[in-house]
C-alpha cells in the first residue's frame, strides 16, 4: 500500500452522507407541507374558502318565464336587486357568471310578476332553475245579466231586442289602482269601440244596461263571450281578458242606460216625451212615460201627461252622465238640457280640470232649471315620502307600496352580516314631498364574506 493513502471506508463521513442528510431536512418537510396544504384545500371549510377566493364560482344559470301557461316574450328580470339581461323573444332566459349561494330572481311583464329563490353550489359552472310562474295584480272583473224579451215582438221577433245588463271592473288592491292612469273596454256586441274610463272610484267601472237586437247580436261572433281591456299602468299598457261571469255584482258602480233599452219607464225613452208636446196642453205635462196620449188627443187635453217637452219651464229630464268630461264640455252638456251648473273644486289623481263626480247622479230625472254640482279635479294632493332606513327591506316595501308609491331596490355589499337586507338608503329621501305613485328606490344592504 502507498505511503499516505486514505484507508477509511468510502462514504463514511463523505459526500454521499451529506446529500441524505440534506434531503431528510430540507426537501422532505417541504414535501410535506406542500401534500398537507392541498388536503387541506380540497377536504376542510377553509380550503373551500380559500379554493373560492383564488378561483370565485362563475356558473350560468338558465331557465323561462311563464304566463297562464304561456312562455312570456322578453320579461324583465332583477337579479338580486340588480337588472339583469331580460329573457329573450321565446320566454328563455340565460344569466352568466352568477356566483354560488342564495339568489333572488324577480321577473316582471305588464301586470304580472312573480319571484324565485334559488342556490348556486360553489364550483358549479350551470344551474337550471326551471319556470318562474307569474302571477297577474291586475285583473278584469265582467258580470253580465240578461233582462229578457219585451212583451212584444212587432213585426219580427229578429227585431226585438234583448235587454242586458253588464259591468265590467278592475281587480287590484289599492295601491295597485292609484297606478292606473286609465281603462279601455271593449266587448262584442254593446261595446264596438272602446269606452275609456279615467274615474277611479268603484275600480275604473262601466255598469250599463241597454238592448241588443237578436239579428244584431247573432251576426255578431263572440257577442258577451268575453271582455277585454287595455290598462294604462305606470308606464307599461298591460292587456286584460275575462269570460262571462255570473258572479254577484257588489260594486258602488252608477249605472249608464245606453239608446236601445227597452225597458220602459226606467228606459232612456221614458223621460223624453217628446211627442206630447204637439198638444196644446203639453208643456205643463209631469210625466214623460205616458207623452205619446198627447199626440192622440184631438184637443191636445190629453197632453197633460206629455213629459217632457223641452219647453215646459216646469217639466222635468234626465241628468246626463259627465264624470270624466272636461269641465267646459260637461257644463255645456248639462245647461243644454236645462240645468244648471255649480262646482266645487277637490283634491284628485284625474287631470285638472275633469269631472270626477256629479250630484245627482247620470240618469236620474230632476226638474229642470234644478242645479247639478260637479267636483272638478284640482290634481292631485303632494304627498310625503316617509323614511324607511334602518328598517328590514320587506318592511320598508310594504310601507312605500301602502301609500301608493312604485318601489324598485339595488343593493349594496357589506361586510356587516347585521346589514343583510337592511335599507341604507332611499331616493328621495325620507320628508320629501312628491307627487302620488312616485317612484322610491332603496339601497339595501347584501352581505359579503
Amino acid at each position: 500500500m502507498a505511503e499516505g493513502a486514505d484507508t477509511s471506508p468510502t462514504g463514511a463521513d463523505g459526500p454521499g452522507r451529506k446529500r441524505s442528510e440534506w434531503l431528510q431536512k430540507g426537501v422532505t418537510p417541504v414535501l410535506v407541507a406542500v401534500v398537507g396544504a392541498i388536503a387541506v384545500t380540497a377536504l376542510t371549510p377553509l380550503g373551500e374558502n380559500l379554493r373560492e377566493l383564488l378561483f370565485p364560482t362563475k356558473a350560468t344559470v338558465f331557465g323561462s318565464v311563464l304566463l297562464d301557461g304561456e312562455r312570456v316574450p322578453n320579461a324583465g328580470l332583477v337579479l338580486d336587486g340588480k337588472n339583469v339581461e331580460p329573457a329573450d323573444a321565446a320566454g328563455g332566459f340565460v344569466l352568466d357568471d352568477v356566483g354560488d349561494g342564495n339568489h333572488d330572481l324577480r321577473a316582471t311583464a305588464p301586470g304580472a310578476e312573480a319571484t324565485l329563490v334559488f342556490k348556486v353550489a360553489r364550483g358549479a359552472t350551470q344551474e337550471k332553475v326551471g319556470a318562474i310562474e307569474l302571477t297577474r295584480f291586475v285583473e278584469l272583473g265582467y258580470y253580465l245579466k240578461t233582462l229578457g224579451l219585451p212583451s212584444s215582438f212587432g213585426a219580427s221577433i229578429y227585431q226585438a231586442k234583448v235587454r242586458y245588463e253588464l259591468t265590467l271592473w278592475i281587480k287590484a288592491d289599492a295601491a295597485v289602482l292609484r297606478r292606473i292612469r286609465s281603462v279601455a273596454y271593449t266587448l262584442a256586441g254593446p261595446l264596438p269601440e272602446p269606452v275609456v274610463r279615467r274615474n277611479r272610484a268603484g275600480a275604473f267601472c262601466y255598469h250599463v244596461r241597454g238592448g241588443l237586437r237578436l239579428d244584431e247580436a247573432s251576426g255578431t261572433p263572440g257577442a258577451f263571450e268575453t271582455a277585454r281591456a287595455s290598462v294604462d299602468l305606470d308606464d307599461d299598457r298591460v292587456h286584460l281578458s275575462a269570460p262571462l261571469s255570473r258572479e254577484p255584482d257588489e260594486l258602488n258602480c252608477p249605472l249608464i242606460r245606453k239608446d236601445g233599452d227597452d225597458g220602459g219607464a226606467t228606459g232612456p225613452s221614458g223621460p223624453t216625451g217628446a211627442s206630447g208636446a204637439t198638444g196644446p196642453s203639453g208643456p205643463t205635462g209631469a210625466s214623460g212615460a205616458s207623452g205619446a196620449s198627447g199626440a192622440s188627443g184631438p184637443t191636445g187635453a190629453s197632453g197633460a201627461s206629455g213629459a217632457s217637452g223641452a219647453s215646459g219651464p216646469t217639466g222635468s229630464a234626465t241628468v246626463p252622465w259627465v264624470e270624466n268630461e272636461p269641465l267646459a264640455q260637461a257644463r255645456a252638456t248639462l245647461e243644454a238640457r236645462g240645468f244648471e251648473v255649480s262646482r266645487r273644486y277637490v283634491a284628485s289623481d284625474e287631470p285638472t280640470g275633469t269631472v270626477v263626480d256629479q250630484d245627482p247622479r247620470g240618469g236620474i230625472s230632476r226638474p229642470m232649471s234644478s242645479t247639478v254640482t260637479l267636483s272638478v279635479s284640482k290634481g292631485p294632493p303632494a304627498v310625503t315620502v316617509p323614511d324607511v332606513t334602518n328598517r328590514d327591506e320587506a318592511a320598508a316595501r310594504t310601507t312605500l307600496q301602502k301609500l301608493g308609491f312604485v318601489v324598485t331596490d339595488e343593493t349594496r355589499d357589506v361586510t356587516d352580516p347585521a346589514l343583510d337586507g337592511i335599507v341604507l338608503d332611499q331616493n328621495p329621501r325620507g320628508g320629501t314631498t312628491t307627487k302620488p305613485a312616485a317612484r322610491v328606490t332603496l339601497v339595501v344592504g347584501r352581505f359579503r364574506k
